[in-house]
């Protein structure tokens, strides 16, 4: 597991994208503050409590990827799947996808004891008394010759932040049935008390080696590619806020 910002994991896994990769990849990374992160399409003003984040200062950043708005901060993991868009995988259905690259995850739940799985198109939730709760979202981005799975894992996420700088979202799921961020949520530290950010990293680490997928760490600071990403798109308001797309010069 590596601490990185949110922009700089954008950068880097889109530019991986752009560039195409051989072999599956995997980036376990953590955010080391609080960011909300937007999916593509998103708007800001709908989506977030904006008067709370600007209060406390809360970065926003606008995914390359779809999906929702969620919350990113230390009591959150996440992992990146670069995988390349070889014939089987683009015969995949968007959710067959999350399926793919999201099984280590279940993998590990099921370990320990949790009924998971993939619902909607892209959550991961655990059944608890027969109910669904959400404990990982998903987003997904496809380039030319390869795609990105994002999965960010409650892990010790104060609710209280859910419900703090997220509205109640513009599109969701029907399982959801109305519910609010922190009856719909579940934390695995809510499940599973012993449970950390590292230990979940390592766990998963044995779940990709086990699969030949293989985990990188980014180089930094970034050069080439990934520092145009970083400095034009993902650290620009003009992008972040106002989807505006920056002209990215690609060799």
């Amino acid at each position: 597991m590596i601490t990185l910002t949110t922009e700089e994991a954008q950068a880097y896994t889109e530019s991986l994208a752009i560039s195409g990769v051989s072999e599956p990849l995997v980036m376990i990374w953590q955010e080391p503050h609080t960011a909300t992160a937007l999916g593509i399409s998103q708007q800001a003003e709908v989506e977030l409590n904006l008067p709370n984040i600007r209060e406390d200062k809360v970065r926003i950043i606008r995914r390359q990827s779809g999906g929702g708005a969620v919350i990113l901060n230390p009591g959150v993991l996440c992992f990146e799947v670069i995988a390349p868009l070889t014939t089987a995988a683009e015969a995949l259905t968007i959710r067959e996808s999350f399926t793919r690259y999201t099984e280590p995850l279940v993998s590990v739940l099921h370990k320990h004891s949790l009924t998971a799985g993939v619902s909607g198109i892209s959550d991961i939730t655990v059944s608890i008394n027969g109910t669904a709760k959400k404990i990982a979202g998903c987003a997904q981005l496809r380039k030319k010759s390869a795609l990105v799975v994002h999965t960010s894992i409650l892990i010790n996420l104060d609710p209280e932040l859910l419900e703090k700088y997220l509205n109640f979202p513009s599109d969701v799921p029907d399982y959801r049935l109305g519910r609010s961020h922190r009856d719909f949520c579940i934390t695995l530290a809510d499940l599973i008390p012993e449970i950390t950010p590292q230990t979940l990293s390592e766990q998963l680490h044995t779940e990709f080696s086990q699969r030949n997928w293989k985990t990188i760490q980014p180089p930094l600071p970034f050069s080439g590619l990934a520092a145009e990403l970083l400095n034009k798109k993902y650290r620009s308001s003009s992008w972040n806020i106002d989807r505006i797309r920056p002209r990215i010069i690609t060799l």
